[in-house]
């Protein structure tokens, strides 16, 4: 059983293994304890990880370790615990993929013609 509740989300972000760069990873879900990612290689469990989220002007990092690697079709998902990270700071990077999360859903909509205000809808 899962001792965090987890964001589901599609963004992608920057994983790297001991300062090298991994690849570009879809994150599936974030929580205080960790993320899921889906890449389109293998990471063997214990590899000490880095995530890069963009932030704006100051992109947001964790540091985790991969807990487990499963296929999932023709990719790979990663469970990966944060490791060396303060509460705080994990709290931030779950917020932050809320926000963008909820940026992203936002501009779907809009691109659907649909109104991200209900009272701004005709009729209303």
């Amino acid at each position: 059983m899962r001792s965090f509740i987890r964001q589901p989300t599609r963004l992608s972000v920057e994983v790297t293994a001991i300062g090298d760069p991994i690849a570009s990873c879809r994150l599936v879900d974030i929580g205080l304890g960790g993320f899921c990612c889906e890449t389109d290689h293998t990471i063997p469990a214990g590899t000490r990880l880095g995530l890069q989220l963009p932030s704006g002007d100051r992109p947001l990092h964790a540091q985790g370790e991969v807990s487990w690697c499963r296929r999932c079709g023709d990719d790979f998902r990663i469970g990966v615990r944060f490791v060396s990270t303060d509460p705080e700071s994990r709290l931030h990077l779950v917020e932050r993929v809320c926000d963008l999360e909820r940026q992203r859903r936002l501009a779907r909509g809009m691109k659907r013609g649909i109104s991200p205000d209900p009272s701004t809808s005709p009729g209303h």
